[in-house]
């Protein structure tokens, strides 16, 4: 994307099968509702592919289809989900180290230059202010 270090090459080998799994589970899904819609009539009284009776077992006979496309379907989103939990992990680790080699103003940690001895870090001092006569209490003048 912007040149950051891709790791995790396990997890995204992973995802990348189980998003081919996907789909194929939504493309065979799609096959079976289909063939399951044209052949439902086989449960009515006039056998397979007639026209008589009702469409409900038609869209019975289509079901399993419409189910394999679903799960299908949520295996795709998971694994976009992961890919972008590792996408998150990666820009992660670079804003840490962003962080660390730079100034963080006047209580951060000092830059690193070379022969500077390391130092810990200093937190900020919390301090109260205490309302001048002149302010009233929420501190405006």
């Amino acid at each position: 994307m912007f040149g950051y270090e891709r790791s995790y090459g396990t997890g995204r080998f992973v995802c990348a099968l189980i998003e081919i799994f996907g789909w194929l589970l939504v493309t065979l899904g799609i096959i079976a509702s289909i063939v399951g819609f044209a052949v439902g009539g086989g449960f009515e009284p006039g056998g397979f592919g007639s026209s008589s009776g009702s469409v409900l077992p038609r869209f019975l006979s289509a079901a399993p289809g419409l189910l394999t496309v679903t799960i299908g379907l949520i295996s795709i989103m998971l694994t976009q989900q992961t890919k972008a939990i590792l996408d998150t992990a990666e820009m992660t680790r670079d804003l840490l180290a962003i962080s660390r080699d730079s100034t963080h103003g006047k209580y951060g940690t000092p830059s690193k230059r070379i022969g500077d001895t390391p130092s810990l870090r200093q937190e900020p001092q919390l301090r109260r202010c205490e309302p001048s006569g002149n302010e009233d209490t929420a501190g405006h003048k």
